[in-house]
């Protein structure tokens, strides 16, 4: 049973007008788990709805938190509108995502017949796209250095990020058998993709640590881990002006699964060895340096999207932006205008040639 349920065996249609309003919500949050919902976004679904976790002190109240609604069919539009009014007055991204989750929540329950109709129409407000920073060539260099000295598994995180562009979670989420050594591809699985697709990525510069790591870790259950955590985690210790490096060479793998703040951790130690501080050096960070330098070398941008995991295009076209010099100077390097103005032999040699029949 869900742990949404709170214990309920609840159903498709519920008894209005006297239902609760949070099992109402219970219901939706269950209805969204059986569609495959990550367990992040169903706990991001939760909070706003109903409040707890992390957001709680950030999110505003809603009307049925505080006791002014206690049954759905008591929720009319003017208290749909001051709450919306009250979610404005905190930042744009808090308001866009408050009027997300109120709307799609509302909408399933016009579709359940739980309402009638929507008390208001919510707003769609745009997010603001923050600005991408990516890292330079010559930062991987000395990021390259400082993992050098590291150990197997790290060589090998490091160059699959590089080399794939694969999310946090996805890479923590790898397991033996989805890299396909023969084939030379790693398969993301449903389970750990953000949009519940699966997808192939080629490896290429990375399948060579990969086996060298898999040699050392030892075999062991195709379903298991494929990273590993260590018994102790690498961390940096001293401050900037006296940085002493804990030495991870050898390989102290634990059989538990190295986890998404671990991931993040190494990364971030990585940084502090080699010094970066313009980007944020992040598992995401090396996703947009896969993702600019693939488009700076000339490859299709709809290739990019299906390695990248997009749903959208328009997500991934956010890269053509931070390499618009780059596809300027293309652009001014290869018009056609520059051949016919020259009068380039080729074109010349063309027009010489008859037409077949």
């Amino acid at each position: 049973m869900s742990r949404y349920r709170k214990g309920t065996q609840l159903q498709s249609k519920l008894a209005a007008p006297g239902t609760r309003i949070e099992t109402t919500i219970n219901a939706f949050l269950d209805a969204q788990e059986r569609m495959g919902r990550s367990p992040r976004y169903l706990e991001k679904l939760r909070s706003y709805l109903i409040g707890g976790g992390k957001r709680t002190a950030w999110t505003p109240l809603l009307p049925w938190s505080i006791g002014r609604v206690d049954a759905l069919a008591s929720l009319d539009r003017s208290q749909v509108e001051a709450y919306l009014s009250q979610a404005s007055k905190a930042t744009r991204l808090v308001y866009a995502k408050v009027c997300m989750i109120s709307g799609l929540f509302l909408t399933w329950c016009v579709s359940e017949d739980e309402l009638p109709a929507l008390p208001c129409l919510i707003p769609r407000p745009k997010r603001l796209r923050a600005e991408i920073r990516v890292f330079v060539r010559a930062e991987v260099l000395r990021l390259r250095d400082i993992v050098r000295q590291e150990n197997v598994r790290d060589w090998a995180i490091f160059l699959l990020l590089l080399d794939t562009g694969i999310r946090a979670s996805e890479l923590c989420g790898l397991h033996v058998a989805d890299i396909r050594w023969d084939r030379g591809e790693v398969l993301i699985r449903p389970e750990i993709s953000k949009n519940r697709r699966p997808r192939v990525i080629l490896l290429s510069g990375s399948l060579s640590a990969l086996r060298k790591y898999r040699i050392l870790r030892g075999d062991s259950h195709e379903d298991s881990a494929f990273f590993l955590s260590f018994y102790s985690t690498p961390v940096v210790s001293g401050g900037k002006s006296q940085m002493v490096r804990r030495a991870t060479k050898a390989l102290c793998l634990s059989r538990s699964a190295l986890t998404r703040v671990g991931l993040y951790q190494l990364v971030a130690k990585w940084g502090r060895l080699a010094g970066i501080t313009e980007a944020r050096c992040s598992p995401h960070t090396f996703r947009h340096f896969f993702a600019t330098e693939y488009l700076r070398n000339g490859r299709n941008i709809v290739v990019l999207q299906r390695i990248l995991g997009h749903s959208r295009l328009d997500v991934t076209e956010r890269y053509l932006r931070v390499v618009a010099a780059d596809l300027t100077h293309s652009q001014k390097h290869f018009s056609p205008a520059n051949a016919f103005a020259s009068r380039n032999p080729r074109y010349e040699l063309l027009e010489r040639v008859p037409p077949s029949r």
